[in-house]
This record gives C-alpha cells, structure tokens and sequence, in this order.
C-alpha cells in the first residue's frame, strides 16, 4: 500500500512514520492535515527549521487536534559532562570515535551513556547505567547516634540487542554515618540481576499499567501513544518545544 493511501484511508486514525529521515517533514505534514495522529520516530526531522513549521501547524491548536509525537520517552534536565575522543591519523579527524556523557534528571537520578564508533561490541553488548542519588535509609538494628544511606546503580545490558541478550543489573552501595560528625563507619556493596517483562514484574507506581511478556520496547511506546491519542493518562513524553530543541542540537553538531 502506498502512503498516499493511507492517508486518504478514512478507516485509519494514526500512522508511524519511519520513513528515511528526510521524508518526514513531507509525510507528517500530509499526514496531520489529513486529520491523522502522526507518531514520528526520531530524530523527528532533519532541520530546526522543518521542526520549528512541523511541531507549530495550525492544525494541531484545533478542536480536537490531532496528536503528534516524536518517539521519545524522559528527557534529562541537564548534561553534567561529555567527552569523546577522535580519530587522529589525519584522515578520520571529524569522526568521533567514542564519548561519554553524564546527565541528570529532574528527581536526582544521574544517567550515564557511551558510545563508540569501534570496540568490543560482540563481547561486549551496548548498556545503559542509570544512577540514583543517595537517600536515607530506616535501619532499626542502628543506634541512634548512626544513619544509613543507600547509592543504586542501574545497568540495563543490551539495550540495542535486547531481543538476542539482556539483564537488569542493580547494585546497593550502602554508608553508615555518624549522625552527627558523618564519618564513615561501614560501607558495602549488594548486587542483583533482574528480568522484568511487565510492569507487574517491576512493582512500585506503574504495577498495574497493562502489559505482556512479549511486549516489546516498541509495543509499550504505542500504547502509551494511543493512551495520547484517546486523552487518557499516559507516562512521560518529551514537548513540541523539546523536540525543536533536540534539532537545534543536531544543527549545532
């Protein structure tokens, strides 16, 4: 079926668009103004300039607008660091060869991302470490002239090839603390492996948000999208604004 039958298709609320990057501006825009929801995968356009027209079409402040998101989920508040490291044989200069960054979240949770360009990707699958900040921890086996803290670290292994190998790694690193002075009197490390396939498995907040053990990553974004779409509560997406501004960046690059 060609696009261009889809969205003259009647029976068709929403389409995804994970055209090569420089269509999306042309079938997004076909797409809203033909009253469909639009999920973009990102980057969502190629330039700021198309982002800045695309995520302010007067079709999306209309009664009843139609949805339009870019395939992101939360965004961090802030980068903390970044640093990549080039090629240097006078041939590859431009290209990166691998970096690190470092970027906080809004509830104190510090995330962590690297990339490279070459390396031991075969034995060593891509990953994902999120780290949280230290909180206080209810110990009644303490005196009162101590307290204990606990650090968790949160390493999800395979984030790319998560359909052949994945884990969830989670270390506790704990400290006890005089209450007063803050010395250091004990710290120590627990580790745990986890797979979760549903928020059930995962427990807390999102326990009864629906979901299958064959769900993948994918499946769960395009509920919560439809969940957009039917005005009903959905977890965290990123603003028009954020979406521009991600393509600012890509410009800046």
């Amino acid at each position: 079926m060609h696009p261009r039958e889809i969205i003259n298709d009647p029976s068709i609320d929403a389409v995804l668009i994970p055209l090569p990057n420089g269509l999306h501006f042309a079938w997004a825009a076909r797409a809203l103004r033909a009253g469909k929801h639009v999920l973009l995968e990102k980057p969502s356009i190629s330039i700021s300039e198309e982002a800045e027209i695309i995520f302010n079409l007067p079709e999306l402040s209309q009664h009843g607008e139609p949805v339009l998101l870019e395939v992101f989920g939360a965004k961090p508040d802030r980068c903390i660091e970044c640093i990549t490291n080039h090629y240097t044989d006078g041939i590859h200069d431009k290209c990166n060869w691998d970096f690190h960054a470092k970027f906080s979240f809004p509830n104190g949770g510090i995330g962590e991302a690297t990339s490279t360009l070459r390396g031991p990707t075969v034995w060593k699958p891509s990953h994902v470490q999120v780290t949280t900040k230290q909180i206080p921890i209810d110990d009644i086996t303490l005196p009162s002239s101590q307290e204990k803290f606990r650090t968790r670290r949160i390493t999800l292994h395979g984030y790319i090839q998560a359909i052949a190998w994945h884990r969830v790694d989670v270390a506790d690193s704990f400290e006890i603390l005089g209450r007063k002075d803050g010395k250091l009197i004990k710290q120590w490390c627990e580790k745990k492996s986890h797979k979760a396939y549903t928020y059930r498995e995962v427990g807390g907040k999102i326990f009864s948000l629906p979901g299958e053990a064959w769900y993948m990553s994918y499946r769960y974004q395009l509920e919560e999208f439809v969940n957009h779409m039917k005005n009903h509560k959905t977890q965290t997406w990123i603003s028009h604004e954020d979406s521009v501004n991600n393509m600012r960046m890509v410009d800046m690059a």
